[in-house]
């Protein structure tokens, strides 16, 4: 099966950078019918970002099938059980 790409361009600071890595990997690890690339653009005055960015350059994530369907009754019993209401589903 093909995977569907998910590109990320995130602005050239370093909270920026982390923020959308991680979000990449929390994508990657819920669907396995995913990939995901982070295009990381250098600034050249910035050398803790260029680090950091240069580091991810030859990892790859791991390719975590996600858990089953979840159902509608499931979610429901789950928020009225931490006590929150069941309508307020996002």
């Amino acid at each position: 099966m093909k995977k569907a790409e998910v590109v990320f361009i995130p602005a050239p600071a370093m909270g920026h950078i982390l923020a959308l890595v991680e979000v990449a990997k929390l994508l990657v690890r819920r669907d396995d019918r995913l990939s995901a690339t982070v295009f990381i653009m250098h600034p050249t005055l910035d050398l803790t970002t260029t680090k950091y960015s240069e580091s991810l350059t030859a990892s790859t994530l791991p390719g975590e099938k996600p858990p089953g369907p979840v159902q509608d009754q499931d979610i429901l019993e789950r928020k009225e059980s931490d006590g929150r209401p069941g309508s307020a589903l996002v």
